[in-house]
């Protein structure tokens, strides 16, 4: 049954399987930052087709914004909290 999946998911992970994969994704922007790379560069890589959207997720799950991340390459992913 799909809905027992998902109740075995999110209680296993503690996190829906989409906000996973929105995680995993948000991982790739944050590589891309860390790197030095632009931020329009960081929401591209990240599948993100709104700006706004990739800045207010990305303050959301690590309590910065995507800029102040620019070039921080001592900040490493495994710090950033999840939900």
């Amino acid at each position: 049954d799909l809905s027992t999946t998902r109740r075995l998911f999110k209680r296993h992970f503690g996190m829906t399987f989409l906000e996973m994969a929105r995680l995993s994704r948000l991982r790739q922007g944050f590589t891309e930052l860390s790197r030095g790379g632009r931020v329009i560069d960081a929401q591209v890589e990240a599948g993100f087709e709104s700006a706004s959207a990739f800045r207010e997720y990305f303050t959301q799950v690590t309590g910065l914004r995507p800029s102040d991340l620019n070039g921080f390459g001592e900040f490493r992913w495994h710090t950033i909290r999840a939900f």
